[in-house]
C-alpha cells in the first residue's frame, strides 16, 4: 500500500493521542519494512512504554533486534512477547528465524511446530519448518510441509523451487 500515506496518518493520530501505543506499533512495523531499523526501535520502545503488556510491541521489537542480526536480544524481545501470550504466532515465528540463524536448529524446530499447530493453513510457517527441516538432511519431513505449502500456496515459486530440490533428495 501508501506507506507514506499510512506514517502521515499514525504521525497525525500520535499528534492527537500521544498515548495511543497502537499507532506506534504501526508506525514501527512500517519502519522495518522500510529498512528504518532505528525509528522502529524508537516507536517499539515509546509504545512499550505505554503498554508494556503489548506482545505485539515485544515481537516488533524482536524484529528489529532480527534483522540488525542481534538474535540473542531478538529471542529476549520474542520470549517477552510469548510470555505474555504464549500463541503469538509471529513471536513464535520471529524466534524461530531468530534461533535458526543463531544456529539453534532444534529451538527452531520447536517454535515452528508450535506456530504450524496454532495456525496450520499458513504456508509461509510450513515453508520455514521445512527450510530448518532441510538443512537438518530431514527430507521426508520437509517435504511434507513444502507439499501443504504448495496446495496452500501455489502461486509461491519459492515453495516451488524448494519443493523440487527437496524432491530430488528425497528421490535419490
Amino acid at each position: 500500500g501508501d506507506t507514506e500515506a499510512a506514517l502521515a496518518d499514525f504521525d497525525y493520530v500520535l499528534e492527537l493521542a500521544p498515548a495511543f501505543a497502537d499507532a506506534y506499533l504501526n508506525r514501527a512495523s512500517i519502519m522495518i519494512e522500510r529498512g528504518d531499523l532505528a525509528s522502529a526501535e524508537r516507536d517499539a520502545a515509546a509504545g512499550l512504554i505505554l503498554a508494556p503488556d503489548n506482545p505485539y510491541l515485544h515481537s516488533v521489537l524482536g524484529q528489529v533486534h532480527a534483522e540488525r542480526g542481534d538474535y540473542d536480544r531478538a529471542r529476549a524481545a520474542f520470549d517477552g512477547a510469548l510470555a505474555l501470550d504464549p500463541d503469538l504466532v509471529e513471536a513464535l515465528a520471529g524466534r524461530a528465524a531468530a534461533a535458526q540463524l543463531a544456529g539453534d536448529s532444534d529451538g527452531a524446530l520447536a517454535d515452528l511446530d508450535r506456530a504450524v499447530t496454532l495456525d496450520p493453513d499458513n504456508a509461509m510457517l510450513r515453508y520455514n519448518r521445512a527450510f530448518v527441516l532441510r538443512a537438518a538432511a530431514r527430507w521426508d519431513a520437509a517435504l511434507a510441509d513444502l507439499d501443504a505449502a504448495a496446495l496452500l500456496a501455489p502461486d509461491d515459486e519459492d515453495v516451488r523451487a524448494a519443493r523440487v530440490d527437496c524432491l530430488a533428495k528425497v528421490t535419490t
